[in-house]
């Protein structure tokens, strides 16, 4: 059957994903995202690139009811979520991505980091330093 081929290799074509160098032009776009696996400390989703991409289990959405993070047990393997892409590194063949879509802090996030007027400015430079 021609037609199974094809299917096959459509898919393939699909499962290699955009490069690196690709990818990076969408930073600070929101995307959506297959949950791959679930470690400890976050979760690896595909998102359409050669690689996975990693999201931290600081950067899991946060409840719009009660203003909590989402558990990392509620994650499910091969359920789609939105997520903004944080940071392509081309060179380490790395992918950030956050479930907080626009930024949103908890509470005690919101002590530590002091959010900058322009969002943009996120991807700018890293978390200020802690005071003297």
């Amino acid at each position: 059957g021609g037609k199974l081929s094809l299917t096959m290799l459509k898919e393939r074509a699909d499962s290699v994903g955009l490069s690196l160098d690709r990818f990076a032009e969408i930073e600070g776009e929101v995307v959506e995202g297959r949950v791959l696996r679930v470690t400890n400390f976050g979760a690896y989703l595909d998102v359409g690139a050669e690689v996975d991409a990693f999201m931290h289990n600081t950067d899991l959405p946060i409840r719009k009811s009660h203003q909590t993070r989402m558990a990392l047990e509620e994650l499910i393997v091969g359920r789609m979520m939105r997520v903004l892409i944080l940071d392509v590194n081309v060179r380490e063949r790395r992918i950030k991505v956050t479930g907080r879509t626009k930024g949103e802090k908890l509470p005690e996030d919101r002590e530590r980091f002091s959010l900058p007027n322009d969002i943009k400015d996120v991807f700018q430079r890293g978390p200020a330093p802690p005071p003297e």
